[in-house]
């Protein structure tokens, strides 16, 4: 009877493990078209801004972690970070966000581009990815919160982002 629970195990686990990479085969050939677009955005503000240091150092760390199994783990500890961080000290690294990166914090296509690599590491990593994405809903809801106290609209949204990619 112990060899039969043996086997049965051992059948399950291969069953989970072929399972398992047959659905991370099928997710990667989905998310192509996002990591297109995420390359494409990214060479289009490239090609059309006088960048910071600090704005092409995100840009390439965008591109270099877009298929890391560890990026989603990451981003999870910095939405995490954004959560538990006073409202004052969210508000001043907007102001440095909006110092040291200008051409990133102002362009619209910047938010398309963190939505392509968020998608890109989802898949990476489904697992953490998960967990990101429940953080990533709770950061924006409390960004929503912090934008109607004190009335101005920013890319407050991307800011876990932009510190995960500098600290990766």
């Amino acid at each position: 009877m112990t060899a039969s629970i043996d086997s049965g195990g051992i059948l399950l686990l291969v069953g989970i493990a072929i399972a398992w990479f047959g659905a991370q085969i099928v997710l990667t050939r989905l998310v192509r078209s996002y990591r297109r677009d995420l390359r494409d955005g990214i060479e289009f503000i490239r090609n059309n801004n006088d960048l910071t240091a600090a704005e092409s150092e995100v840009l390439d760390h965008l591109i270099s972690t877009s298929m890391a199994i560890r990026s989603s783990a990451f981003l999870s500890l910095a939405y995490l970070t954004g959560l538990i961080m006073p409202t004052n000290a969210i508000l001043r690294e907007r102001r440095r966000a909006a110092a040291e990166a200008p051409v990133l914090f102002k362009d619209s296509k910047f938010d398309d581009i963190m939505s392509w690599y968020f998608v890109s590491i989802f898949v990476a990593n489904p697992l953490f990815g998960f967990t990101a994405l429940i953080l990533r809903v709770l950061w924006r809801l409390r960004v929503g919160v912090i934008e109607r106290a004190g009335g101005q609209s920013s890319h407050l949204f991307a800011l876990p982002s932009l510190e995960a990619s500098q600290r990766i």
